[in-house]
């Protein structure tokens, strides 16, 4: 009885999050802020009120997305200053073993 009120309730959690997930991105498309700041954290802290979740903890889950969001970006721009920057490319820019080679 316990396992099973306890996975309906971390299913409905993770229906909850879902959605405030989709609704904070959709909102991010907005172009009224720049990376989404305070528009993501308004709408989180907004929304999760409403199921009992404090402002701080909420602050702290908006800036865990901003987070996540700002390492994929950093590790993409490192990728592109590898790709860039790495010898084993030719003037005309094809490829000729560098770092995505696959030694054909």
């Amino acid at each position: 009885m316990l396992i099973g009120s306890v996975l309906i309730s971390s299913l409905f959690i993770g229906y909850v999050l879902i959605w405030l997930c989709a609704i904070v991105y959709v909102l991010g498309k907005l172009p009224i802020s720049v990376a989404n700041l305070g528009v993501r954290e308004v709408t989180l802290v907004s929304l999760l009120a409403a199921y009992g979740v404090g402002q701080p903890a909420a602050l702290l889950m908006s800036m865990a997305l901003f987070s996540a969001v700002l390492f994929m970006a950093a590790l993409g721009a490192v990728c592109q200053l590898v790709w860039v920057v790495h010898p084993g490319h030719e003037a005309h820019g094809r490829q000729t073993g560098g770092f995505f080679s696959h030694g054909d």
